[in-house]
């Protein structure tokens, strides 16, 4: 599930990969206007997560459920 915290970055809470917990995402770009608190997305990112608490991703590419 996906949380808008600010503008180009959201909270996601994952249910199973290889990195589970709780990442923000920063979008820097893309088109965002489309997704809302709560909505499940699908991101494009290299797999490196940055070590902070949370971890943050960036992620290339998003897709709504839509």
């Amino acid at each position: 599930m996906v949380k808008e915290i600010e503008k180009d970055c959201f909270l996601v809470s994952s249910r199973s990969d290889q990195y589970p917990g709780v990442y923000y995402v920063y979008f820097g770009g893309n088109d965002i206007s489309r997704v809302n608190a709560g909505d499940e997305i699908r991101i494009l990112w290299d797999g490196s997560v940055l070590e902070t608490e949370p971890g943050q991703i960036y992620a290339d590419m998003i897709q709504t459920g839509e």
